[in-house]
């Protein structure tokens, strides 16, 4: 009896460990596929472009800290981020001048990066462009992040990319363990940077 249990025991942990490691390589091949696809979109345009779209939506979301836009990077922060963005355009808040000076040093910091926030490609690529081919190539279940992130985005193409509902279906899709990870939260911070985007430009 006892070696069934061990067997049993031996199993999961070998289980766990097997996706664990598919996890960490389906997370590494999306941000290859990101990183590689904006720099080549880039290098069409700029000369030598070695852009790593994580850690400039890193630098955006200290902006986001240092204007106290969110207190952390939980979950609940970006959806009060959010439903506050969105709230902007029908009340004359008092935090609105914090949000147009955190806009626009993080329009600042993604320019004189050449990050063109505008081009529908540079969206496409961590959105929907990158996820996708993840997806196929990794053979990931359609229930993984990926596949929430782009059902997510392709409902924000349709409906407007100031929809709360959607935003906050995306968000609260994603487990707290996955949001730590900067793979998953960077596509968010994007996103609250086209909300900011929808108010001020």
């Amino acid at each position: 009896m006892k070696k069934t249990y061990v067997i049993i025991g031996l199993f999961i942990m070998i289980v766990l460990i097997g996706c664990k490691s598919q996890d960490k390589t389906v997370e590494k091949s999306l941000k290859r596929c990101v990183n590689n696809s904006i720099n080549e979109y880039l290098n069409g345009i700029y000369e030598n472009s070695n852009l790593d779209f994580y850690e400039l939506m890193k630098s955006t979301e200290l902006v986001l800290n240092k204007f106290d836009l969110i207190k952390n990077e939980s979950r609940q922060e970006y959806i009060k981020l959010f439903k506050s963005i969105i709230d902007l355009k029908v009340n004359d808040n008092s935090k609105k001048e914090s949000y147009k000076k955190a806009f626009r040093e993080i329009l600042y910091i993604l320019e004189k990066s050449k990050f063109d926030g505008n081009g529908y490609f540079i969206k496409a690529y961590p959105l929907k462009v990158c996820p996708f081919e993840i997806l196929i190539k990794e053979q990931n279940e359609m229930s993984s992040p990926l596949r929430i992130q782009m059902d997510a985005t392709s409902q924000l193409e349709a409906n407007g990319f100031d929809n709360l509902e959607i935003l906050k279906d995306l968000i609260n899709n994603i487990s707290d363990e996955n949001f730590e990870k900067d793979i998953y939260r960077a596509p968010v911070i994007l996103l609250v940077y086209l909300n900011l985007k929808l108010q001020f430009n």
